[in-house]
């Protein structure tokens, strides 16, 4: 074994031991050696030439820049090299190299790709990563390439020329990530049918044209994250029958629609994290009827209804966190009984759990459910009806007040984790119930909740107060007192709805008007306030709607909240006529 080096087998370790050149007493056995991390400037012929069963050599982390300097033409049998992070600013010469299946050439300053690569038959992976190519240009590869992995990725290509890829037939993985593509040239992979991994991203592609993937029959991942993306065509990503994985994370997509998910018929996972998405169309997923994975966090969808998730019947996981869903329509998930996992964290949901009779209808599989930070103040009878096999649910992150008792007994068989960590409780006769039932769960390490009112018991622990301490002495929740009124309107017409509550809290009151279950802004509202001797003060509301249209018919309804709960009035119907 040479001095400084240590060996075993047919292998032998000379790696930072800061050499300059190559030890002259290799021994001619070896079949795996190792320079990495010296400071090695050159390889003459003559120190490898007895090595005749050298398989692989690691001269990565040296000095080398010399093309000339890499003398391993003496050494046939060489299966692997390894020259990454050095100085090359060209492709080596290694000269007859028949057997060589593997070259690493990454965080070099190679510029071109050249003529080199023609020398080496049997290459079946490449790495020229982190070096400064802008242009793959016809002919540097082979007709008769076996390669099966090629990665340029953080390089500056800005162009690939038609036809450069044709004799790249035996590829299997083409990494482009991080480079300087804007578009997908016209059949540039037309050749590629054996190509089942394609990576694009971090370029500047901006847009995705209809049959820009032809002749990828065989691919199975292909990632575009981090481009710019905003126009997907229909057809975008047709011939791609066999893709299984699709990344189109952080781009700029507005909208899912059918017509650019054509042809994905064996789709199981898509990424749309990050976008800017609103809306998905009518029928969006009618062509990926086989995916399982959905993820669309950090978008901007608003509603959920029962046509967003419609012919996504096959979904198991669905992530919707980071969003601005404040509307979930009544069946809205119906579709999805095979669901196993639903995460719709950080969104604004509070209303839907609060006034909505069973969400979650439908998810009749569902394990696990995140609802966290939704700004939830209060959980119904029926929040979480028909979810039977639930076993984990995160609501942490709400100033929940109110829990109705029979908020989880959907959930009594299978729940075994539940994070809820309220300050804000209404500690009153209503509450009486929940310190026995932690207990009965076993949930005392998990639910830390404490009470915010009454005062006496604000800051404490539910699981520390006393069932006579729970008592009904005042009604700081807000209670409907009078629902606006169905009314028949001429269209030109004024008219005003009415809502009045009480509340015997001094906290902030807010009222809200909805129509269809939806938030009406930048609408004409007055609020009064009457103080009664009792310590109660009562609230009214009045919604003037002034020259009324056809738009303006519907059902109206006024939502009443503060630091305790919501509640809501009936529903009231605005009907608009004209005279004959």
């Amino acid at each position: 074994c040479p001095s400084g080096c240590s060996c075993l087998g047919s292998f032998v370790d000379c790696s930072r031991r800061g050499l300059t050149e190559i030890p002259t007493d290799l021994p001619t056995w070896v079949e795996i050696l190792e320079l990495q991390h010296n400071n090695i400037a050159e390889v003459p012929p003559e120190s490898l030439l007895n090595l005749t069963q050298l398989r692989q050599l690691d001269l990565s982390h040296n000095n080398l820049s010399n093309l000339d300097a890499i003398g391993v033409q003496q050494v046939p049998s060489l299966r692997q090299l390894k020259i990454s992070h050095n100085h090359l600013i060209e492709i080596p010469d290694l000269g007859n190299l028949q057997h060589l299946g593997e070259l690493h050439l990454a965080h070099n300053e190679i510029q071109s790709l050249g003529q080199n690569l023609l020398k080496y038959p049997s290459l079946r992976s490449l790495d020229l990563s982190f070096n400064k190519i802008t242009v793959i240009p016809m002919g540097v590869f082979t007709n008769s390439s076996r390669l099966l992995q090629l990665s340029l990725n953080s390089n500056k290509v800005s162009s690939i020329e038609k036809g450069s890829l044709d004799n790249l037939t035996s590829l299997e993985t083409l990494r482009l990530n991080k480079n300087h593509l804007v578009t997908i040239p016209k059949d540039l992979f037309l050749k590629l049918q054996a190509l089942k991994q394609l990576e694009l991203n971090k370029n500047r592609i901006r847009a995705i044209e209809g049959l820009s993937f032809k002749g990828l029959e065989s691919l199975e991942s292909l990632s575009l994250r981090r481009n710019s993306i905003s126009h997907l065509s229909d057809g975008a990503f047709y011939y791609l029958g066999k893709i299984q994985n699709l990344n189109l994370d952080f781009n700029n997509i507005t909208v899912v629609t059918k017509g650019w998910l054509y042809g994905l018929s064996a789709l199981k996972l898509l990424n749309l994290t990050g976008n800017s998405i609103t809306e998905v169309g009518m029928d969006g997923w009618e062509y990926c009827r086989k995916l399982t994975h959905l993820d669309l966090t950090f978008n901007k969808l608003q509603a959920i209804t029962t046509s967003t998730f419609a012919k996504a019947e096959s979904l198991r996981f669905l992530y919707l966190g980071h969003n601005m869903v404040s509307y979930i329509e009544e069946g809205a998930f119906k579709h999805l009984n095979h669901l196993k996992t639903l995460h719709l964290d950080h969104n604004e949901i509070s209303w839907t759990m609060e006034d909505t009779n069973g969400p979650f209808l439908g998810l009749s599989s569902l394990v696990q459910l995140t609802l966290s930070d939704n700004s939830i103040k209060s959980l119904t009878p029926r929040a979480f009806a028909g979810l039977g096999r639930l076993q984990s649910l995160d609501l942490s992150g709400n100033p929940v007040a109110t829990i109705h008792q029979s908020t989880f007994a959907p959930l009594r068989r299978r729940l075994t984790n539940l994070k809820l960590d309220s300050g804000s409780l209404l500690c009153d006769c209503n509450l009486r119930w929940l310190p026995a039932w932690i207990v009965s769960m076993g949930f005392q390490g998990k639910v830390q909740v404490r009470c915010g009112h009454p005062l006496p018991l604000q800051g404490r622990l539910v699981l520390d107060v006393g069932s006579e301490n729970f008592t009904c002495d005042d009604f700081p929740k807000p209670q409907i007192l009078e629902s606006p009124e169905t009314q028949i309107a001429l269209k030109g017409q004024n008219i005003t709805l009415v809502c009045r509550a009480a509340t015997a809290s001094s906290s902030t009151l807010e009222f809200q008007w909805r129509k269809e279950q939806k938030l009406l802004s930048n609408v004409e509202m007055e609020l009064h306030a009457s103080a009664e001797p009792n310590g109660v003060t009562v609230y009214t509301s009045h919604l003037h709607l002034r020259n009324i249209q056809d738009k303006d018919e519907g059902r109206y309804q006024c939502v009443i909240r503060n630091q305790f709960g919501s509640v809501y009035s009936n529903q009231s119907h605005i009907s608009v006529y004209v005279f004959p």
